[in-house]
């Protein structure tokens, strides 16, 4: 039972159920691509449909207040209640009223308040954002909801990283999986076959305000920044952002840096510089640093960590490299399409070859940093090909429709779900858990 992009969107929802609340399931609240879209996904459902959201997080974070903002929140923790619970500033307001539900170290969870709240609001659905929501989709499902499953993994980093067991519990634990384009579908369920279980494409929003898209704003945060990194005019910025690991290859990007500082400039176009924004796994930063130093790349490489605003980036760059050697739709390639910017990112990692089709972006072999860097280059020296690429690209992400038409679409595939009678609840489910 697979659709297709595009599937028509319904206007109004006369499941009563959905309009009760949705428990939105996310791994962590750390400021990454999954989390963000989950958190995307909690906005909408209350500021675009007007749904209540409860929240469960698996792992904490910083995007803590932020769920907390928007509901209930209920966090899976082994330390307890985490040091903001002190802070007085307003930013802290929110998740002060976070709900936490104490690990003690065994995979046993207390969700004896989680099963009341629940209960006692009779929300029947619930949206588990990746595979890492798997046994929380087992449980819920045995507690009576009728769960949805956002798949953002692939199978290798699945085995990589040892999430098999959570992913096939998702499969179990779940009415439905929802993934962003075909080939993340067919890469899953070459590792775990689904049978006549029901999947959809629908592909994610961007994290990105529309108001930081209009070309003035664009333009004032573009000048605002490149002043700050003391860029010229004629100097190109190659962006590259996320969780700085080697599945991200973050490696393959300061390798490109150090390439191109080693070309010859050409005639016409200033400096090439790279940058990197996002926190970097383990020592690497520091191990970076040191590359910067030995190879004299001072002005050629920037890291400037992880920032809370990532439009000014966006704004001030001119090219995105995606150096990820696995990135099933990555988020940040349809942020930096949506910004104008024609990206670059190689061949075989996942679903980027679906997000450049068309002319939207450049391939290049997979992990081939040489080609990678004579197509930057090229693209350095070609403003008009920067332009027209960027211009496709951000077509592309205005078709797909943002955040609106994504919720909607898991809406309509929750409201599927339908139990087909209330009276057939077992006894292990939520009714009456809440007296």
């Amino acid at each position: 039972m697979n659709s297709e992009v595009g599937t028509p969107l319904k206007e109004k929802f006369a499941d009563a159920d959905l309009h009760r609340g949705v428990l939105v399931v996310s791994h962590d609240a750390v400021r990454t691509g999954a989390p963000l879209i989950a958190l995307n996904i909690a906005r909408e459902l209350v500021r675009g449909h007007g749904i209540p959201v409860v929240t469960l997080l698996r792992g904490p974070g910083e995007l803590e207040p932020d769920f907390a903002s928007l509901g209930p929140t209920f966090l899976i923790s082994r330390e307890g209640p985490a040091a903001y619970l002190r802070e007085k500033r307003p930013w802290a307001r929110q998740a002060k009223h976070m709900i936490h539900i104490l690990n003690s170290g065994s995979r046993i969870w207390s969700w004896h308040r989680l099963t009341r709240y629940l209960g006692a609001r009779h929300i029947r659905y619930a949206v588990c954002n990746t595979v890492l929501a798997g046994d929380a989709a087992v449980r819920l499902k045995g507690l009576g909801l009728r769960s949805i499953g956002l798949v953002h993994e692939m199978s290798h980093s699945i085995r990589a990283y040892g999430w098999s067991d959570q992913a096939a519990a998702l499969v179990r634990g779940t009415e439905a999986l929802v993934f962003a384009c075909p080939q993340v579908r067919a890469d899953f369920t070459g590792m775990f076959p689904l049978g006549d279980k029901t999947t959809r494409i629908f592909p994610q929003g961007i994290n990105i305000d529309s108001e930081h898209l209009s070309e003035g704003r664009r333009a004032d945060l573009r000048t605002a920044l490149r002043g700050r990194l003391g860029l010229a005019a004629e100097d190109i910025l190659v962006l590259g952002c996320g969780f700085g690991t080697f599945r991200k290859g973050v490696d393959l990007f300061v390798q490109a840096a150090r390439e191109t500082a080693a070309c010859s400039e050409s005639a016409g176009t200033g400096r090439i510089v790279f940058a990197w924004v996002g926190q970097l796994q383990s020592d690497f930063q520091a191990w970076a640093e040191k590359d910067v130093i030995e190879l004299n790349l001072s002005g050629r490489l920037i890291l400037p960590g992880q920032q809370r605003e990532m439009a000014p980036w966006f704004a001030a760059a001119d090219i995105f490299f995606l150096s990820s050697r696995e990135d099933p739709f990555p988020t940040v390639v349809l942020e930096a399409m949506a910004s104008g910017l024609p990206v670059v990112g190689f061949s075989g990692t996942g679903g980027y070859e679906e997000q450049a089709r068309g002319g939207a972006g450049l391939t290049v072999p997979y992990a081939d940093v040489a080609s990678a860097v004579r197509t930057l280059r090229r693209l350095a020296e070609q403003p008009g090909e920067r332009a027209e690429t960027g211009r496709v690209g951000r077509e592309r992400v205005e078709a797909w429709g943002g955040y609106s038409g994504y919720v909607r679409d898991l809406l309509n595939l929750l409201s599927a779900t339908r139990v087909e009678s209330a009276d057939k609840s077992d006894s292990g489910s939520l009714r009456g858990s809440g007296r």
